[in-house]
């Protein structure tokens, strides 16, 4: 349950008046799920999103299953969910659908799928789901080593194939293929190599921001490895590297990444996980601005050399086996430095045009620094099996500024006076096992 909220808005005459910014609203999550034979399942989830008077309510009824074959040799699951959102006398309803059939044990496993996600489906009032209107089709072929061989304790290894493209309409949006190679040392050391490729490009509709114009990236080979050490020592370390090259002989554009992990276990109630990734993305293209010239409106594209460092810090507290308390502090950092511009053609592709406003400091305007700094602090304890009573702390500071940051230490000269939003809340979780109730009353 979440109750009224209110805003006091206030004009540059020094009018103001108090608006409704969230009503009176109930959330409800409700999940009925039974165990079947040869270690299958079926489970119906249902999410609803009640709000007060006229405002828009949601919902979304989910059915699954997992079936096995009698030997648990091949796996068939399949999940149906369905949205319906209710706002301004009207009713939309979408869907999401899943399919996979595959062969699950064994040296060599495999399996096909299929999804889609209609162009209405919307389970974001009590969810969260990035993009809708997809449709997708993909096989994969796994091997297994599980027998040790020399210096290695397991080897395993896959390719998969994938194509995508727009549930409406039907549009291309990729075609990949995956691979990869990974082992692991009689030490425990695992070590892993990657490599995809989407040989056609891809196509983004929606990074234009105007539906119907498309964004068309080249096709390009991504290469990547990585490593982790035994992490049942009291220090541990995960590297991962990567490099993606962009099959274009005009625009020299790449982008690679390195993320460094170190992981302290000083003992058995508390422990802390450090990352610390860069990236960096030469010539890299995305929207800017919709501009007017000649007489109509143009999509503006902007080539530019994006700068990404994200580092977090995870720690978790465990009191005793029935409470504690994880900590996570993070920062993100990414500065734009702009060299073109372009205008969107209608069938995705660009035109390099004579744009290139400047700033006071010579510097192209559109430049920006962008900062993203949280702390989240969560205590659980466990007051009965299944139930649950949580506290959650969270800070927020996002800053965007113009023109670009000297370094990244710099960033940190005014970050923290920046505007903070924090937020504190408190839930508890019952779960009651049907099992509890008998004849003559409830069990405990």
């Amino acid at each position: 349950m979440e109750g009224r909220t209110t805003a006091t808005i206030k004009d540059s005459l020094g009018n103001s008046r108090t608006v409704e910014t969230n009503p009176l609203t109930n959330y409800n999550v409700s999940v009925f799920s039974k165990n079947l034979v040869n270690n299958g399942r079926i489970a119906v989830i249902n999410t609803n999103v009640a709000r007060e008077g006229s405002a828009r309510d949601a919902n979304v009824s989910a059915l699954s299953s997992s079936l096995f074959s009698k030997d648990r040799d091949y796996n068939l699951q399949t999940e149906f969910k369905l949205s319906t959102i209710m706002e301004h006398d009207a009713t939309t309803f979408g869907h999401n659908f899943f399919n996979y059939l595959g062969k699950v044990q064994g040296k060599w496993t495999y399996g096909t799928w299929y999804y889609e996600e209609s162009d209405t489906y919307d389970p974001n009032d009590l969810g969260f789901l990035y993009s809708n209107n997809s449709r997708g089709v993909g096989a994969e072929l796994n091997w297994n080593g599980y027998k040790p061989k020399g210096r290695f304790l397991r080897r395993w290894s896959s390719i998969s194939v994938e194509y995508e493209e727009l549930y409406f309409p039907r549009l291309f949006n990729y075609f990949r293929v995956d691979g990869n190679y990974n082992f692991t040392f009689k030490n425990f050391m695992t070590c892993g190599l990657n490599a995809n490729s989407s040989p056609f490009g891809n196509v983004d509709h929606f990074e234009s921001r105007q539906f119907g114009i498309p964004l068309n990236f080249d096709p390009n080979v991504n290469l990547g490895g990585w490593i982790s050490s035994d992490y049942s020592k009291h220090f541990a370390l995960d590297v991962r590297t990567n490099y993606n090259r962009y099959a274009n002989p005009i625009q020299n554009q790449d982008n690679s990444s390195v993320t460094v992990s170190p992981r302290f276990q000083f003992n058995s109630r508390f422990f802390i996980v450090l990352s610390s990734q860069y990236e960096y993305l030469r010539n890299d293209y995305g929207f800017v601005s919709a501009k007017s010239g000649e007489g109509q409106e143009a999509i503006l594209i902007g080539t530019r050399n994006r700068d990404i460092i994200t580092n977090s810090l995870n720690g978790e507290i465990i009191f005793t086996k029935r409470m504690g308390v994880t900590i996570k502090f993070r920062h993100y950092w990414q500065r734009l430095d702009y060299s073109s511009f372009s205008d969107l053609m209608y069938n995705g592709d660009r035109t390099r045009n004579t744009y290139f406003p400047l700033n006071e400091d010579g510097n192209s305007y559109h430049n920006r620094s962008f900062n993203a700094f949280t702390v989240d602090v969560n205590y659980r304890w466990v007051f009965f099996p299944g139930c649950e009573f949580l506290v959650f702390y969270k800070n927020n500071i996002f800053a965007s500024v113009d023109g670009l940051d000297r370094n990244y230490l710099a960033t940190f000269d005014t970050l923290f006076i920046q505007p903070q939003l924090n937020s504190l809340s408190a839930k508890v979780q019952l779960f009651v096992d049907a099992l509890y109730f008998k004849k003559g009353g409830l069990r405990f």
